[in-house]
């Protein structure tokens, strides 16, 4: 099971003043020069790394000189806004926030985090307010195992002693609200601190876990209160940490966080994975980043939450070791089938630098070793994009996916993409890459009076025919103006 990204809303970004992008698995953005692409890619970016800011040198809207040079034509005095909706399991997932970055400092006006026909977690400034349904309740109250052990985690967390448990308790209401959040950090931020879980959730012994939320802690401003206790359904997660794969239940909660922040992962916990890098949650990739790989890297290089051509050789060598000298898997299968007379390694310098090596193995003339300056771009381009997929983001962007890929390159990457089950958005003004996209993957991107508007192809079966039937290719119709 994984959460499937439905479609994402951007509102006052750039040369969005609202756009929304219903989503496929592999999701191809194509347009001319300056039609807004690349702030597609941007806008999602930034809503994840305002959700995952930690304090003002993260401050998100530095990489674009600042807020009134990110929203829609300057206008500084509007919020910008993001949705995504998420199926995960059988839930439907709403998450939504309203931020300003005005006078250099973020701020997040609104959030919502809505289970459809469970509850709502919604943030006013400083307020949370989370809200069950009816429906909600119900079900929980006729879990009679699941309400004695919150009616005892409840006496243990406040203090209280008994001898007996209320066989026959019920719950009525579970509305919580709670002041004095932290105005500039996601209400994510707030979940990171106070996560608790009941011992007996990851094993499936109930519908639902319990975590104990602690109002002040993590932030000195809110006076000392008794913890409080939120529900949420579980939801089951295959880890990939063994061959046969071991069923874990994840509270639906901790896993919809775990979607937007670094700061909660319980998947790379499930599978045994401590490494920082393995929980960047969205990772966009340019073409610049390979100029990173070519460079010799530290062997204890900071890590800066963002995937960088360093960062993507630092995980590779990392895993290179953790599995006695083996690549993995995706990147060794690439090898084989892309460059078969090419071992890909690394090289360790005296100074304590990672460089990337390849041995090209010639039958008629031995073993010849090529280091960074003599190996190609669009081999550097290839890794990079493999090593993006490996690290299972929530999302991943690539920004034109064409750049030094010949042909063959391009269709595998497109293919890899498909199977990775990670949800991918590429942009391209290449035509080659129109025409190995299906219909229903392209998303035709243009800008109308400084407005950036994004359409996909209504009938996507019906067209196919059409452009089959006319000796047409998708890139002629789009080039043309016909496609959508």
């Amino acid at each position: 099971m994984s959460a499937i990204l439905k479609s994402i809303e951007i509102g006052n970004f750039k040369s969005f003043d609202h756009i929304k992008l219903d989503l496929d698995r592999l999701n191809v953005v194509v347009g001319p020069n300056g039609s807004g692409k690349t702030n597609l890619l941007e806008g999602i970016q930034l809503a994840f790394g305002c959700i995952n800011y930690n304090s003002p040198s993260d401050y998100p809207f530095i990489s674009f000189w600042g807020y009134n040079n990110a929203v829609h034509n300057s206008d500084s005095k509007r919020p910008i806004t993001f949705k995504f909706q998420l199926s995960i399991d059988s839930y439907e997932v709403t998450y939504e926030s309203k931020i300003s970055g005005a006078g250099s400092f973020l701020r997040f006006i609104e959030e919502n985090i809505i289970i459809e026909g469970f509850l709502e977690l919604k943030r006013l400034g400083s307020r949370l307010m989370i809200n069950y349904t009816t429906q909600a309740i119900h079900k929980i109250n006729l879990q009679k195992e699941f309400l004695k052990e919150l009616q005892m985690l409840r006496q243990a967390f406040m203090g209280e002693k008994s001898d007996s448990l209320d066989e026959s308790l019920t719950i009525e209401a579970m509305n919580i609200s709670i002041d004095g959040i932290d105005e500039s950090k996601s209400a994510f931020s707030f979940l990171s601190f106070n996560l608790y879980l009941s011992t007996k959730t990851r094993h499936g012994k109930t519908q639902y876990g319990m975590f104990m939320l602690e109002p002040s802690h993590g932030n000195q401003n809110i006076p000392a209160k008794k913890p409080f206790i939120l529900v949420s359904p579980i939801v089951p997660v295959i880890s990939d940490n063994t061959k046969s794969g071991r069923r874990v239940f994840i509270p639906l909660i901790e896993y919809i966080s775990s979607f937007f922040s670094y700061n909660i992962s319980p998947l790379s916990m499930v599978n045994n994975s401590r490494n920082k890098m393995d929980r960047l949650r969205v990772i966009l990739v340019r073409h610049s980043s390979i100029y990173g790989m070519k460079e010799p890297v530290p062997l204890n290089r900071p890590y800066e939450g963002l995937l960088s051509g360093e960062v993507a050789i630092s995980w590779l060598f990392n895993k290179f070791n953790e599995n006695g000298g083996l690549f993995p898997e995706k990147i060794k299968r690439a090898m084989e089938d892309l460059f078969p007379n090419w071992q890909l390694g690394f090289r360790v310098t005296e100074d304590g630098n990672i460089l990337l090596q390849i041995k090209e193995i010639n039958p008629g003339s031995g073993t010849l070793t090529l280091l960074p300056p003599s190996i190609p771009d669009g081999l550097f381009k290839l890794l990079l994009i493999m090593t993006a997929i490996e690290m299972h983001p929530s999302i991943l962007l690539i920004d034109e996916i064409e750049n030094s890929l010949h042909d063959s390159i391009i269709q595998y990457v497109m293919d890899s993409l498909r199977e990775s089950g990670v949800t991918t958005i590429v942009t391209t003004h290449s035509s080659m890459v129109v025409d190995r996209s299906e219909l229903n993957e392209l998303r035709i991107i243009e800008k109308i009076d400084g407005e950036s508007i994004i359409k996909s192809i209504s009938k996507p079966v019906q067209m196919k025919k059409k452009l089959l039937e006319l000796g047409i290719t998708p890139s002629d119709s789009w080039l043309y103006g016909e496609l959508a």
